[in-house]
């Protein structure tokens, strides 16, 4: 009956994202590692496997800290790793409008 449980990995794509897992991780006295992985596309991505809690306050921060990441999930033992970040952006119809920027 593992089919329903799920595997959480990150693959950061800029030294800052790195370093907020690394020390999220580190603080949460976790065992964690980045390995590389071969995901559903065919490629070996360097992801780290983190709690599902990490993923939205991740994404909540995105902003302010500059992070850049991808959310890969598998599905119970042998599922294949697939990219999740569609499940952690909001709607656009419920995103915050950025105000323009105008050229002075």
């Amino acid at each position: 009956m593992d089919k329903k449980r799920y595997t959480w990995y990150i693959e950061p794509l800029n030294k800052e994202t790195n370093d907020a897992i690394y020390e999220y991780l580190s603080k949460t006295g976790l065992e964690f590692s980045a390995e590389p992985i071969l995901c559903a596309d065919g490629k070996k991505h360097n992801l780290w496997e983190c709690p599902l809690n990490l993923i939205p306050l991740l994404c909540g921060n995105k902003k302010s800290l500059q992070l850049r990441f991808v959310v890969w999930g598998k599905q119970g033992r042998y599922g294949r790793v697939i990219n999740k970040l569609f499940l952690f952006v909001p709607k656009k119809k419920y995103r915050k409008k950025e105000p323009k920027k105008t050229a002075r």
